[in-house]
């Protein structure tokens, strides 16, 4: 199913695309750069720019492609938006003829990770623009 993206989605089809037609090699540093220049091109506020958990997400989801990106080498949290992200993306692999809202995703994701009542905030917005674009 196409979702209608949201901001955040928008941002990370956006971003990722700078990031393929780069013929250098990236570091950590420049994904977050690149978003934080997308969301400027955008004219989105500094708040909706900074906020974490979409970058995160967004981060998790290109450490499980094959990029030209060189990324800190630390281990990914659990209970981190990274980790959410991934988890996401599993879930999609192993039910392709699903079709997940945001919301659903998010209860899926929780569900798996066996977490109660914490708060969606753009991650899965992020999860599956990427997985519609991608795909």
């Amino acid at each position: 199913m196409e979702q209608k993206i949201n901001t955040y989605g928008k941002v990370a089809v956006l971003t990722y695309n700078k990031i393929k037609n780069q013929n250098i090699t990236l570091e950590e540093k420049d994904i977050t750069n690149l978003w934080k220049e997308t969301c400027r091109e955008l004219e989105l506020t500094e708040s909706t720019t900074n906020k974490g958990c979409p970058k995160n997400a967004f981060i998790g989801v290109l450490k499980l492609l094959p990029l030209n990106i060189i990324w800190k080498d630390k281990e990914i949290k659990e209970k981190s938006n990274i980790f959410y992200s991934q988890k996401a993306v599993e879930i999609l692999k192993n039910n392709k003829n699903k079709e997940y809202s945001n919301t659903e995703l998010w209860k899926e994701v929780l569900k798996e990770l066996n977490i109660e009542n914490k708060r969606h905030n753009s991650q899965m917005n992020v999860v599956l623009a990427l997985w519609d674009y991608i795909k």
